[in-house]
Formats: C-alpha cells, sequence, structure tokens
C-alpha cells in the first residue's frame, strides 16, 4: 500500500517562502514531557502559533492518501481559555500555562514553534563544537560552535566581539556546582531540586545568581526580576526542555531578565541539545519581559534568544545548531527571534547560525514591531542572514554579512527597513538592499 503525504500551508507564500519538509510538523514537543496521543491533545504554546490539522483518509485502489492541513501561527499572546496538557499527560481547561500548573513533575513545554514563512533549505553539515565551560568558540564554520552558512572569516578590526571571547571565562574553581546530584541549592533562595526530572525550582520573587554553575535546568516562577551573572547555566543532565525558563504568567511592572559574563549552553560533554524544542538559551514565558543579554554566550540550543519588547542584546556570542524535534525533524532556528515587540536592540554580536537555520536574525510578529536596531553585529548563516517579515523601519547599520544559503537578506512585502548603512560583506563589499527585497 502506498502512502501519500500532502502538506499544505493555508498562507499565501512566495517562491522563497515555501515550507521547508523537515518543518511541516509545527508542534514541538519535548522528549520527556507526557505522551501526546491525539490531536485533542495539542497544546497551546507561547503566542498561541495554534496549529489546526484535519486528517482524512480515502481508500481506493490500494492507495491511502493522508493531508494535514497546517495554518499559519499565529504570534498572540497565549490564549486564557486553551487546552493544556498538564504534567501528567492530562489536559488542563483554563488558564495558560504558567507555575500554579506546575506544582509538581516536570513544567509544561514552552515552544516557540515552527515559522510558517521559512524559506526551504537543504540540510546543513553539522559543526564539530566544542561547548567549553569557560566559553571558548568550537571549530564550527564561523568560529564557534555551529556550523554556518559559509563565508569566509570575519575581519579583526569590527565592533561586534570576536569568537571565543564571551560568556564566563573565569576559573571553574570560583563558581559554586549546584546540580540535583549533590542536592544543593544557592543559599538564602526558595529553591529545590525536581530529582526526577533534574532541574532546579526557583520560587523567588527576584533570584539574583553569581558565580554559580548550574548543572541541569533552571526553571523560575518569580514574576519580580532575573539576575544571572558570571555564571554557567548547563542544560544537561536535565531531563526536560529548557536550560533557563521564567514561568511567570503575569509579570509585574518593571520585570526584566538581565545576564551578563554568563555561558548558557547543553554542556561541555553533551554538544548537541536533545530536549526536543525550538527554544534559546533563556525562554520567557509572556514575551513581555524585556531581557538585557551582554557579554554572554549562548550555544548548542535550536535558537539563541527570542527576547521581547525594550529588549537590548549586545557583546553576546549566538551559536545555533540543528537539533531533532518532534516526528524526528529538524526544531526550527534562529540566532535571535523576534515575536513581537517594540525597540529591541541588537548590538555588537557575533551570530552563527546553521545553514538550513531560518536565519541569524529573524522577525516575524502580527501585528508588525517597529522601532527595531540591528547594529555592528556579525551575522552568518540560515536561509538568509537577516529575514524581516514583519517588523516595519528596522535600522541595519555598520553589520558585518558573512554568507547564508540564498542571500545576505530578506525584506518579505509588508515590512520595511529603516536607516540602512555602513553593512558589508567579509570581504568589504557593501552589502545593499534591493526591489526584489533581496540585497547585493
Amino acid at each position: 500500500m502506498i502512502t501519500f503525504y500532502a502538506l499544505i500551508s493555508m498562507t499565501n507564500m512566495t517562491k522563497t517562502d515555501q515550507i521547508s519538509p523537515k518543518d511541516t510538523s509545527g508542534i514541538h514537543v519535548g522528549t520527556f514531557e507526557p505522551p501526546r496521543t491525539t490531536f485533542a491533545a495539542l497544546w497551546t504554546a507561547r503566542r498561541s502559533k495554534i496549529l489546526y490539522a484535519a486528517l482524512a483518509v480515502v481508500l481506493a485502489g490500494g492507495i491511502t492518501t493522508t493531508v494535514l492541513l497546517m495554518s499559519h501561527h499565529s504570534t498572540q499572546k497565549p490564549s486564557t481559555n486553551g487546552k493544556h496538557v498538564a504534567p501528567n499527560g492530562s489536559q488542563s481547561q483554563g488558564s495558560a500555562t504558567g507555575p500554579s500548573a506546575q506544582a509538581s513533575g516536570m513544567p509544561a513545554q514552552g515552544s516557540d514553534t515552527t515559522a510558517t514563512n521559512k524559506p526551504a533549505t537543504p540540510t546543513a553539515t553539522k559543526g564539530a563544537a566544542t561547548n567549553s565551560p569557560t566559553g571558548n568558540a568550537g571549530s564550527g564554520s564561523g568560529g564557534g560552535g555551529s556550523t554556518g552558512g559559509g563565508g569566509s572569516s570575519p575581519p579583526q578590526t569590527t565592533s561586534y566581539v570576536q569568537p571565543g571571547t564571551q560568556g564566563y571565562r573565569g576559573s571553574l574553581t570560583a563558581l559554586t556546582v549546584y546540580s540535583a546530584a549533590n542536592g544543593q541549592v544557592p543559599p538564602g533562595t526558595d529553591c529545590s531540586w525536581n530529582q526526577t526530572y533534574k532541574y532546579m525550582r526557583c520560587n523567588d520573587a527576584s533570584l539574583t545568581l553569581d558565580h554559580v554553575y548550574i548543572q541541569g535546568g533552571l526553571y523560575w516562577t518569580g514574576c519580580d526580576s532575573l539576575t544571572l551573572t558570571n555564571s554557567i547555566f548547563d542544560w544537561y543532565p536535565s531531563q526536560t526542555w529548557f536550560d533557563v525558563d521564567n514561568a511567570c504568567a503575569s509579570p509585574n511592572a518593571g520585570s526584566t531578565i538581565t545576564a551578563s559574563y554568563a555561558t548558557f549552553e547543553t554542556s561541555p560533554s553533551v554538544i548537541h541539545y536533545t530536549g526536543g524544542s525550538d527554544i534559546g538559551g533563556i525562554y520567557e514565558y509572556t514575551g513581555d519581559v524585556p531581557m538585557h543579554v551582554s557579554h554572554s554566550l549562548i550555544q548548542g540550543f535550536s535558537q539563541g534568544l527570542d527576547p521581547g519588547g525594550g529588549s537590548i542584546i549586545e557583546s553576546s556570542e549566538i551559536y545555533v545548531q540543528d537539533n531533532t524535534c518532534s516526528g524526528n525533524l529538524i526544531c526550527h532556528g534562529d540566532g535571535l527571534f523576534s515575536q513581537g515587540g517594540n525597540n529591541i536592540t541588537y548590538e555588537n554580536n557575533y551570530i552563527v547560525a546553521a545553514s538550513d537555520a531560518t536565519s541569524a536574525i529573524f522577525y516575524q510578529s502580527s501585528p508588525n514591531s517597529s522601532g527595531n536596531k540591528v547594529l555592528g553585529n556579525y551575522l552568518q548563516g540560515g536561509s538568509y542572514a537577516l529575514y524581516n517579515e514583519n517588523s516595519n523601519g528596522v535600522d541595519v547599520e555598520n553589520n558585518t554579512f558573512g554568507g547564508s544559503t540564498y542571500g545576505n537578506c530578506s525584506l518579505q512585502s509588508g515590512a520595511t527597513w529603516g536607516t540602512w548603512s555602513g553593512n558589508v560583506t567579509t570581504s568589504g563589499t557593501a552589502v545593499v538592499p534591493e526591489s526584489n527585497g533581496g540585497c547585493s
């Protein structure tokens, strides 16, 4: 019997907007998440990226045709009356999944699901990263922990940080190790270890961690501020999907996430993340809490960061790798993925994405965002190094483009560039927007 699978997007897509076959599930279920056995069990992830599935089976002449219809992912906030899967795998009806729903067991997964308008791309060749806890970049193309989309070594006289210079760079002996194995928690905190899934849960309203080495995920339920400095946060040996998760469903006014001179990675012994979700080193549940990340290293995950409005990501290294999500499909990958929020600044970063990721920097939101800036970064990899689907007036200045699969940039209908100046390739050739939406 021959089975045909037809995957149809309900959006109007240009040639370069075709969905890659590996991204058609639209659902990324954590490896250790309780199993979902029916379509009714599909949960609502952050920003309500809702997938509607219809299954029709037609038997004729020994041929079975299965048709899956997939809608465009909305980027609105989570529904407050959607169905969510509780840690034990049962469905819970009510408010968006937050800390109250996760009093025990593994926290519900928050996946930034596959972008519908991701251009089709070939399979990447994975780099041989060395995720050193001191932040040393690996041997991947582009010099840091992941094979990117090609391009020569970047110039050394630039405003962006160089490979192997950011993250925690001090001695490991200066850090206090906290893990499920030793059962220790930072003194004076309301933290404890989940020994089943090997993550540390902290219920402090505000939490500051300095000179710590967390081995396993950090699940913070507070709604004020999180500050992470001079530290290493290893995902492994966590048996869940996040490295650092801000799980508050209703952040207080002024809530922030600050990270500086910190490393967020899988672990020195585990190069590739296997948590089964397309999230980055720091995940924030609502998308409304600004991040200020500086002089940090993020590597090994499917994405770097997904920052909300008002965020500043600066002077950091981000290396995105191909990882496997549900159905053995490659997770959606970006260096910095903006799904909404205005006035976000990316400045002086070194960003390398796998060649079949969407981009080093990707803007996709509904409604369109505005006031965003891309200043003095090194951008390499992805279908396009810079992909603007839904942001108005993005200022792009003094960036260096290190190569990508289809072109340096892509501007979709309805999005606009703001100031564009001083952008070059690694050889010094000017990168200029073209009327067809690409870049020279």
